[in-house]
């Protein structure tokens, strides 16, 4: 009788599996650890004998009452529209220094536009403001009125004024006072309580 294997083939198949094996756990090694979100476990004791146990997640939300949230969304309002002003200040002193415009349509530009700015200043001076934005609102309407007042001069220096020198520092002016409005309604919408 021979001692040789009949079945020479047999062995592959459990060499395979050990090969499979061995590649699975070098590579699940080889892998980073995992991040695990961090969780905060708090027991509870109710008046009877029994205690449960809650799992909660670190995030933490904040919300705004009502009134505050509705003030943050007239001072969001109130800078598109100084943006828009201003937007509109400088387009109109563009078309008439490239002559695109007629001296007319600047005239009734910078009326319309005078007209925008006082009914802005007046919103502003009539607006609820909570409780913490009380002090930082008078900055608010200051540089307002300077918006005003730059609006005025734009006007007068167009129509009351030799050269462009009046309206163009005017404009700067303007946008200058825009700017102190947008950081004076950001610091009373972050002070709003």
């Amino acid at each position: 009788m021979s001692r040789a294997d009949p079945k020479p083939g047999r062995w592959i198949l459990p060499l395979v599996v050990a090969g499979i094996i061995g590649f699975t756990y070098t590579f699940v090694n080889a892998l980073p650890a995992a991040e695990v979100p961090s969780a905060t476990t708090a027991t509870t004791a109710t008046s009877a004998p029994t205690s449960t146990s809650t799992t909660t997640s670190s995030t933490t939300t904040t919300t705004l009452s009502p009134a505050v949230a509705t003030f943050r969304g007239a001072v969001s309002a109130f800078d598109t529209r100084a943006s828009d002003l201003v937007a509109t200040a400088q387009q109109v002193n563009d078309d008439w220094d490239a002559r695109t415009i007629g001296f007319s349509d600047i005239r009734e530009g910078l009326t319309t536009l005078r007209g925008d700015t006082d009914a802005l200043v007046a919103d502003l001076g009539a607006a609820e403001v909570p409780e913490g934005s009380a002090e930082t609102w008078a900055d608010v309407v200051t540089a307002a009125e300077a918006m005003a007042t730059a609006a005025d001069n734009m006007f007068d220096g167009l129509v009351n004024t030799e050269g462009a020198e009046k309206r163009l520092n005017s404009l700067e002016e303007y946008k200058a006072a825009q700017a102190s409005l947008r950081q004076a309604l950001s610091a009373a919408a972050d002070a709003a309580t």
